[in-house]
C-alpha cells in the first residue's frame, strides 16, 4: 500500500505545439491521426515480443474493426457505441503499458510510443510548411491546425488541398493514417489545450472554465455570454469589449452582489478522483474543505468515497460548506466577495485574448469600484486607471 516513486517511471507523454494565441476568421485546417497509439504499434511493431507477434495484431484488429463499422454506426446507435468500446479498448492498451499496477506493464514500449507519436506530429507540420507552404498554429499528441488565407477560395478547393496534404503526409507511412476532419471557420485560440472554434458549422469548447467542474454556475453564465458575443464578430475586437464591459458592469457583476441569480448559481460541483483520506495536500481544495467542516460538525468520518459529487458553497462564516444539489435555501450567508473573485478570475482569462484587455475595465467607474477592488488578492489586481476602455 505505499506509494511509490513516479519518478522512475516519469518519460515524455504526447507533444504539444505552442499554440499562436489569438482570433481568427480565416480557414484552418483540422487533421488527426487515426487512433494514433494503436497505429504507431502496427506501424513500427512495437511489441513484447521481437517478431511483432503479440500487440501489431491486436491492435490492427481493433483499427480495422472498428473503421468497418463506420458507415453502419451512423445508423445504428448500437453500432457507434461498439465503436466507441472498441477505440477505448485500443487506447487503454496503451495506458496499460504505463501504468506500473497493470499485468502488462513495459515502461519501455510506452516511451516507444509515444516518443513516435511526437516525432509523427512534428514531422507532419514540418513537411506542410515546407511543401505546401502552411503553417500549423497548433498542434496536440495526434491532431494539427493548419492556417490557410482569407483569400484561398472556396470549400471544394480548401478540400482538394486537404486531401493533398493528406495523400502526401500518409505516402511516408505504411499504416498510419492522416485524417482530414473539416475546416474551422472560426477560432479563439486561448493557450494549450484551450480554445473555442466553429467546425464545420459545429461550436466546439475545449479547456475553458465554463465547462470544468469546481466553477460556480453564475460564472460559467457570464462565461458563457462573453464567449458568444466573442463570436457574433471576431473582428470588432474594441467594440465586443465594451460590449462585454458594459454586461459586467450593468448586468453581470450587480446581479451577483445584489443576490438576484437563484441559490443553485452558486452551488458549486465537484467529483472525488479518489477517497478523501488519500489526499495528502488539501491546500485551495474547497470541496475537501467543504467535506472536513461536515465531517466535524457531524462527526462523519467516511461520509464521502472516490467518485462521489460534492456540492458547496462559500459563507462568510465557515468558508465552504456542504449543501445540497437541489437546496433553494441554505443557513449560511453566502461570501459574495469570494464569488466575485471567483467570477472575476473567470473573466479575466477569458478576455486575456484581447491585447487591449484590462481587469480593471471589468468593474465600473463609480464608487462602487473600490468595493470590487478591495478584495481582489494581488495577482489579479489592477493598476490605478482612470480609463474604462
Amino acid at each position: 500500500d505505499k506509494p511509490f516513486d513516479c519518478s522512475a517511471d516519469s518519460y515524455k507523454g504526447g507533444h504539444v505545439l505552442e499554440p499562436r494565441k489569438g482570433l481568427f476568421t480565416n480557414p484552418i485546417l483540422y487533421f488527426d491521426f487515426r487512433s494514433l497509439y494503436p497505429s504507431i504499434c502496427v506501424e513500427n511493431d512495437i511489441c513484447y515480443s521481437e517478431d511483432g507477434r503479440i500487440l501489431p495484431p491486436l491492435m490492427r484488429h481493433l483499427i480495422e474493426t472498428r473503421k468497418s463499422l463506420e458507415e453502419e454506426a451512423r445508423h445504428s446507435p448500437t453500432v457507434a457505441i461498439r465503436r466507441v468500446c472498441l477505440k477505448l479498448l485500443g487506447n487503454s492498451i496503451y495506458g496499460c503499458l504505463a501504468c506500473r499496477y497493470s499485468r502488462f506493464y513495459s515502461i519501455g514500449l510506452a516511451k516507444a510510443i509515444t516518443l513516435a507519436g511526437r516525432e509523427a506530429l512534428v514531422a507532419t507540420a514540418h513537411l506542410i510548411k515546407k511543401e505546401f507552404g502552411y503553417d500549423a498554429i497548433y498542434g496536440d499528441t495526434d491532431s494539427l491546425m493548419i492556417s490557410m488565407p482569407s483569400t484561398f477560395g472556396d470549400q471544394s478547393a480548401l478540400n482538394a488541398l486537404a486531401q493533398r496534404i493528406v495523400d502526401r503526409v500518409n505516402t511516408g507511412y505504411q499504416y498510419m493514417e492522416l485524417q482530414f476532419e473539416g475546416t474551422i471557420t472560426e477560432l479563439a485560440l486561448f493557450s494549450k489545450k484551450c480554445y473555442a472554434s466553429i467546425k464545420n458549422g459545429v461550436f466546439e469548447v475545449k479547456g475553458l472554465d465554463m465547462i470544468k467542474r469546481g466553477y460556480a454556475p453564475c460564472g460559467v453564465t457570464v462565461c458563457d455570454w462573453i464567449l458568444a458575443k466573442m463570436f457574433e464578430n471576431l473582428t470588432q475586437n474594441s467594440d465586443t469589449l465594451r460590449s462585454i464591459y458594459a454586461y459586467t458592469n450593468e448586468v453581470a457583476f450587480p446581479q451577483i452582489t445584489g443576490l438576484q441569480l437563484p441559490l443553485s448559481d452558486f452551488i458549486i460541483t465537484t467529483q472525488l478522483s479518489k477517497d478523501p483520506s488519500k489526499y495528502t495536500n488539501v491546500a485551495g481544495m474547497y470541496h475537501m474543505q467543504a467535506i472536513a467542516n461536515h465531517a466535524s460538525a457531524t462527526k462523519q468520518r467516511n461520509a464521502f468515497k472516490r467518485g462521489d459529487f460534492v456540492y458547496y458553497v462559500m459563507t462568510t462564516s465557515h468558508g465552504a460548506m456542504l449543501v445540497n444539489a437541489t437546496d433553494s435555501v441554505i443557513d449560511y450567508t453566502l461570501d459574495i466577495k469570494w464569488y466575485l473573485t471567483h467570477v472575476t478570475g473567470m473573466v479575466d482569462r477569458l478576455l486575456s485574448i484581447y491585447p487591449a484587455h484590462k481587469i480593471s475595465s471589468i468593474f465600473k467607474e463609480s464608487s462602487a469600484e473600490s468595493d470590487y477592488l478591495s478584495f481582489l488578492p494581488p495577482s489579479i489586481k489592477p493598476r490605478a486607471s482612470k480609463d474604462p476602455t
